[in-house]
């Protein structure tokens, strides 16, 4: 699969204006350099995991391990310093591998493309969190920033404007899902959470699923009897640098967790790894525009058939945002392509299964923290979302099966 199929993490929307009124993106770097690129020897190549990063992760107070069932229908990795399984899973040469220094504890990223974009998001949501008042801070992903300062990269000099957009989506997505988990509080088998492409996002501890380890309540949507087996899923070398830079979610009183190294378009991962015996919701943040049309399809008819009942929620583009698609200007620098667009979720997702039914459709001015946006933006998004083929230009996607 090439780096572009593969490539499907978070992606940035419409986070700056350019002046011609047309949805862009504030500019990103590229990921920072190695302290060690600052001498005037080259600098090697990415190479595996090396026997001593292996004796730094081992010597860490609290190592953070990949956890899967102990059943057929998970992984068998059980160490982020074995990686023999996986590469020979995957049947090609290992990806860089991402390493943190004694000197400076900074991990070493190696994402590039698509993957380079969840970077920003990740910032965005770091600054949202370091708002001066507490009623500016709209989605308050206290986790953020403790992540970028292990990560060797460096965020824009300039301050990432109109962060307001990607917090939106970030905000609709967490509340559907404390809605799923509230409507499920009173079954007794509990409820099953599929995060696709999961990147560096903190959702599992933001919904209050689990607790992080830093002393704060957990109080989860399901109440005091929650029982939640959630899974995140994302690339080899994305799960790598999670592994290593976010907290363990702390397993308790029937909550689940599992971190899965796993391609989604791989067609047998989900029948092989997902448990089918709960009600499951599905989250696709920024993932489907990134896959060819014929790997959504595919990957949305896989989900209806494994999972009895549960719901879908994913966030789409229109054919007009990707045509234009170079005026993102975060996405455009690091080379990544989106490649699907969907107008019109009745006749172009919801008829590719028949359990599927469309709940919600949210167009871009009709999310309920528009508030949070400058008044100009704020009527601009409104106005687009009347206007036919602006309408369609971005929304967020909620359905049943």
């Amino acid at each position: 699969m090439c780096d572009r199929a593969k490539a499907f993490g978070s992606d940035v929307l419409c986070t700056d204006f350019e002046d011609t009124g047309t949805p862009a993106q504030a500019s990103v770097p590229a990921v920072a350099l190695s302290a060690f690129s600052l001498h005037s020897i080259p600098t090697p190549p990415p190479r595996p995991v090396t026997q001593k990063l292996q004796s730094i992760i081992a010597s860490q107070p609290s190592p953070n391990q990949l956890r899967f069932y102990n059943s057929p229908k998970m992984a068998s990795i059980t160490s982020p310093n074995d990686n023999s399984s996986l590469n020979n899973e995957l049947n090609e040469p290992p990806p860089p591998s991402p390493t943190s220094t004694p000197d400076n504890a900074k991990i070493q990223i190696p994402f590039k493309g698509v993957l380079e974009t969840m970077l920003a998001t990740l910032t965005m949501r770091a600054q949202d969190a370091a708002a001066s008042s507490p009623t500016s801070q709209y989605l308050n992903d206290i986790w953020a920033q403790p992540v970028l300062d292990k990560l060797d990269y460096s965020p824009a000099k300039e301050r990432i404007d109109r962060i307001e957009f990607v917090l939106l989506r970030a905000k609709q997505f967490d509340d559907w899902t404390l809605e799923f988990l509230a409507e499920h509080a009173d079954k007794e088998e509990g409820v099953t959470v599929l995060h696709l492409a999961c990147g560096l996002d903190s959702r599992c501890f933001r919904v209050g699923c689990f607790g992080s380890g830093d002393g704060r309540e957990v109080v989860c949507g399901m109440g005091e009897g929650c029982k939640v087996r959630w899974i995140d899923v994302d690339l080899p070398e994305v799960v790598r640098v999670r592994e290593m830079a976010m907290p363990r979610p702390l397993e308790s009183n029937g909550r689940e967790y599992t971190l899965l190294a796993k391609d989604v378009t791989d067609p047998t991962w989900l029948e092989e790894e997902i448990p089918a015996d709960r009600p499951t919701l599905v989250i696709m943040e920024g993932l489907l525009m990134y896959l060819e049309r014929a790997e959504v399809e595919r990957l949305i008819r896989r989900i209806c058939d494994h999972f009895p009942k549960g719901q879908i929620i994913a966030d789409v583009l229109g054919r007009k945002f990707i045509a234009r698609q170079e005026r993102a200007k975060a996405i455009h620098r690091t080379g990544a392509i989106m490649l699907s667009s969907v107008d019109y979720a009745e006749t172009e997702i919801v008829v590719l299964h028949e359990k599927l039914k469309l709940r919600d459709q949210v167009r871009l001015g009709q999310r309920e923290g528009n508030y949070i946006l400058p008044w100009k933006y704020r009527i601009l998004a409104w106005v687009w979302s009347w206007i036919p083929g602006l309408s369609t230009m971005s929304g967020d996607l909620r359905m049943d099966f």
